[in-house]
């Protein structure tokens, strides 16, 4: 990658290389901060996970599998970083001083990104997976926040809560026991909903939640 990025390098029957950008020169003539700060380290980890466990292919035709595994990836960034420092931090990039991917609210990033599968920031063209991975992120964001109203495809809706180390248990869950190559978001959906009812049971709080969260 340049200096001012992360990447995960694979090849096929190889162990998995992360490389971490050194910062490059800013706007202002200095030197960037290195992106070796938890979440990016958490977020590249990820890939190799996926990779290791064949849940994604890269290079796919249907690139819904690649947003996916980004989202995941943005997911487990944040929650180890949370391990460590405590902090919940929805904006990808923030302790660097940037506005990357937002789970918060995806359409005030850098990049104005979907919150909503095929809402009006969805890429139907290219189908980048960075900028759709939001729709899942955004997901989990309600799925540990809660919030009723509408939502970017004037469609009502009302999640309850969880835990937010639940969520994060569940989303590790879901990586580990449900994803596949060639995934689509329904299919997603049902893997986040059959890993709550492994976990939580069937019908309980949290998979109530999160069928409320893909809902929104």
């Amino acid at each position: 990658p340049s200096d001012n990025s992360a990447a995960v390098l694979l090849t096929e029957g190889e162990p998995g290389l992360m490389m971490l950008g050194l910062g490059g020169p800013n706007e202002k003539g200095g030197l960037g901060r290195p992106y070796t700060i938890l979440p990016i380290i958490g977020h590249e980890f990820t890939h190799l996970v996926c990779r290791n466990l064949r849940s994604f292919k890269k290079d796919t035709q249907d690139s819904y599998p690649n947003a996916l595994n980004e989202s995941f990836a943005d997911i487990m960034g944040f929650a180890i970083n949370r391990a460590s420092t405590g902090k919940e931090s929805w904006i990808m990039g923030d302790e660097m001083g940037l506005n990357n991917r937002r789970f918060d609210n995806p359409e005030k990033g850098m990049v104005p990104c979907p919150s909503c599968y095929l809402d009006k920031n969805f890429d139907t063209k290219t189908f980048e997976e960075h900028t759709n991975s939001t729709v899942q992120s955004h997901m989990f964001y309600l799925l540990v926040k809660g919030g009723k109203g509408k939502n970017s495809l004037k469609k009502n809706y009302n999640v309850t809560p969880m835990d937010i180390t639940e969520a994060e248990f569940l989303a590790f869950n879901t990586v580990r026991d449900y994803t596949f190559a060639g995934m689509s978001y329904t299919d997603a959906a049902n893997a986040w909903y059959k890993a709550a009812r492994d976990i939580y049971g069937a019908g309980s709080a949290q998979q109530q939640s999160v069928w409320e969260a893909w809902a929104a």
